[in-house]
């Protein structure tokens, strides 16, 4: 699986959860689970790719999407179920 997190650096909602991410990929990364970031402004193909709106007035950021087998199994704006993708990953590890 892969888990990928897309951020703003200069959005507050996402500088609040770098620290978090990192702390969790550094306890949970796995050869079978592995974590990774996109920078939305210097990777807009990938953000159009999955309809993420980077808008700067836009509430979609930060975005998690888990990938299995190279397939969207889970794709959350971050603030709106962080409890819940919280809990999923975690059950998943």
């Amino acid at each position: 699986m892969q888990f990928v997190e897309f951020y703003r650096t200069s959005d507050s909602k996402c500088i609040d959860l770098r620290g978090f991410w990192g702390s969790f990929a550094d306890k949970y990364t796995t050869q079978d689970f592995n974590f990774y970031c996109i920078e939305v402004d210097r990777n807009k193909k990938i953000v159009e790719q999955y309809n993420i709106n980077i808008d700067v007035n836009s509430m979609d950021l930060p975005t998690v999407i888990l990938f299995e087998d190279g397939a969207e199994f889970i794709n959350e704006y971050v603030q709106k179920r962080m409890s819940y993708i919280i809990n999923f990953l975690t059950c998943l590890l």
